[in-house]
């Protein structure tokens, strides 16, 4: 392998065209040359460093550059899934400390609705409904009522959800985005807030769209898309980090090899007290102005694919 690596190309071609090896040395061989060509490729995508924020409120964006080697810093020096305590205690939009570990993405968890779909829930006349003001959580806030307010609550959010379901489009670039990871080997998980039978009605719709287009996404099928699929049935759910903690536990990694990909702000407050690596948020209309908390926006599924195709450096 390290021939294979630290050779120049023509002096390697030289030493080939006069070595007399077997059959079975050359399929070795060849064998070695596809293992070096895979782990060069890999070795400058889905990584991370962290650095301090010049000042606060910087833009991470704007620190992001191709580096030939990435450190990394977490919210959750200690790296454990167990713990079901927020690990960062301060301000979700700041930056947070360095270290020089060398991390690697193992793993991304995305949001559903207004991420992997394009964005079609009426939050404001919901709001309106659930007499709940803007600013306001909405679900924390339904699940602490009385029992009788509750019920009451929940039947006007599943309305808004069925409405959803039926208008619900695939977000442009989703297919590409999820091929491009599993074709790096990395783990994959959607963490929603939205009620299983919303999400059965969005796993339907990627699952038809990949049948469509089987050839052009080999290393997608329908039962390898996703590995973990929390909706709200699971508690307590974000901006709760207890979600992120559990995935990584089904996935034996650590906080820190996971990105979280969302389009609210609670997305990236979960993502960040349970210290992932980068957190990343998927800007529309309704959301620009919670840029700061997230480690990178996006306008497409698509620039994510950019994103994680060079080292990131995050402030």
């Amino acid at each position: 392998l390290s021939l294979v690596i630290c050779w120049p190309h023509a002096m390697l071609l030289q030493f080939l065209a006069t070595a007399h090896l077997s059959i079975r040395q050359w399929s070795s061989l060849r064998q070695v040359f596809r293992t070096a060509a895979t782990m060069s490729a890999r070795s400058t995508t889905f990584q991370y460093r962290k650095i301090c924020a010049s000042s606060p409120g910087t833009s991470a964006a704007s620190q992001a550059a191709p580096i030939a080697s990435v450190a990394s810093t977490t919210g959750n020096p200690s790296g454990t899934c167990t713990s079901g305590t927020p690990s960062s205690t301060g301000d979700d939009s700041q930056s947070r400390d360095n270290s020089e570990a060398f991390t690697s993405i193992k793993g991304v968890i995305f949001d559903m609705d207004g991420t992997l779909t394009i964005p079609v829930l009426n939050f404001k006349e919901m709001r309106k409904r659930l007499n709940i003001p803007p600013g306001v959580d909405i679900l924390p806030t339904v699940l602490k009522y009385p029992p009788e307010e509750k019920a009451h609550a929940m039947e006007i959010i599943k309305e808004f959800e069925e409405e959803g379901s039926k208008k619900m489009q695939l977000q442009p670039g989703l297919l590409d985005l999820l091929h491009f990871v599993a074709k790096s080997g990395v783990k994959r998980a959607v963490m929603t807030r939205n009620s299983m039978v919303a999400t059965q009605v969005f796993l339907d719709k990627l699952y038809l769209g990949l049948s469509a287009n089987s050839q052009k996404y080999p290393c997608l099928s329908r039962n390898s898309v996703f590995s973990e699929i929390l909706t709200r049935e699971f508690q307590p759910c974000k901006p709760d980090p207890a979600a992120v903690f559990h995935i990584c536990r089904g996935w034996a990694l650590e906080p820190r090899e996971v990105a979280v990909v969302g389009d609210d702000k609670t997305d990236m407050m979960c993502g960040r007290r349970a210290g992932a690596g980068v957190t990343i948020l998927l800007k529309n209309e309704r959301n620009r102005e919670q840029e700061d908390y997230s480690d990178f926006a996006v306008d497409s599924l698509s620039e994510i694919i950019s994103l994680f195709s060079a080292p990131l450096t995050v402030s």
